[in-house]
């Protein structure tokens, strides 16, 4: 008679890391393509809390009549060097527990576990990733401190529209064509979709309601319902994002790790899984504030925007627009 052994239920690493890198790679490669390279997953070891690149801010109205007639000493302008500054997030899965018996009785092999663990851990790695890099994106693009001016109010007009699309991406001014993707709630989409309908109707743009599509100005629409993009689900007050190349990006920034454990003294021996891992959060134009925001921010501190401090002079030069609508 055969007999299980506790040993055959345990994580295979290298299948684990496998499956869970292909899985990731499959996403990733297709959420950066599709979000025209608007929000990025990438992947970089980094040490600390936080990480650090230096830039020198563009240069504005450098240019000027030169007098050939003058020898007059020139004044120096001195350059404005700053840094943008991604916080890491410190993330933990499980841990999960599980009797070897109910492997046993369903016929599940370690094998089969590793994998479908991998494949559950990669998509709650990128669910969690998109939603704090878009709650770290409201949260820095929403402000309206100093000369900031990227929120588009249209909560008082009504849902999400082409005007409302129209309007928020005139916030960019003359550097509208940054924008690349929008970023919507599914209902603010289906409200979109609605907008069209009675629009089109009638018309020969009525090709795009019978193939499924919204106008969208010509730009690729990223649909979550992520929590990030609902201002008040009371009072059905959403955001929509218009971003701009590498607006957002979130760095795979430690090595995975996941252990499994043989949990005894119980009436049923019991497997145990628990894994770790963790990511930087970048908004283009900003930086993270360490001395407010501190290391390993909750979500609510992610999503306080004075934690977020503006490193470039223009607002052109940032990660986008923000539309609010019903």
């Amino acid at each position: 008679m055969a007999i299980g052994k506790a040993s055959n239920f345990v994580i295979n690493d290298d299948l684990f890391d496998t499956i869970f890198i292909e899985q990731i790679n499959q996403n990733v490669n297709a959420f950066n393509t599709a979000s025209a390279n608007s929000i990025r997953f990438v992947t970089q070891m980094l040490e600390g809390d936080y990480a650090k690149t230096r830039f020198f801010d563009r240069l504005t109205g450098g240019v000027a009549r030169r007098d050939t007639t003058s020898v007059s000493s020139a004044t120096d302008t001195a350059l404005t060097q700053d840094e943008v500054i991604s916080v890491k997030c410190s993330r933990g899965f499980g841990p999960y527990a599980q009797t070897l018996d109910a492997f046993e009785k369903a016929q599940i092999s370690s094998e089969q576990m590793t994998s479908n663990l991998a494949i559950m851990f990669a998509d709650e790695f990128l669910k969690d990733a998109l939603n704090t890099g878009l709650t770290a994106g409201v949260a820095a693009l929403s402000q309206t401190t100093g000369s900031q001016d990227l929120i588009y109010d249209y909560s008082g007009t009504g849902n999400l529209s082409h005007a409302a699309l129209i309007a928020g991406r005139a916030k960019m001014g003359d550097a509208f064509g940054r924008i690349k993707a929008w970023v919507m709630h599914s209902k603010a989409y289906h409200d979109l979709v609605a907008a069209q309908v009675s629009v089109a109707s009638g018309n020969v743009a009525d090709f795009a309601i019978y193939e499924g599509n919204a106008g969208t100005l010509g730009l690729p629409v990223v649909v979550t319902d992520s929590s990030s993009l609902v201002l008040d689900a009371t009072t059905d007050n959403y955001y929509t994002l218009g971003l701009t190349d590498n607006a957002i990006v979130v760095q795979e920034s430690e090595n995975r790790r996941m252990v499994s454990d043989l949990i005894t003294g119980l009436d049923n021996l019991v497997m145990r899984v628990q894994g770790e891992h963790a990511y930087n959060v970048e908004v283009k134009g900003f930086k993270w504030d360490t001395a407010n925001g501190g290391a390993n921010p909750t979500a609510g501190t992610i999503g306080t925007g004075t934690n977020w401090d503006s490193v470039v002079a223009d607002d052109k030069d940032k990660g986008g627009v923000v539309i609010q609508t019903t």
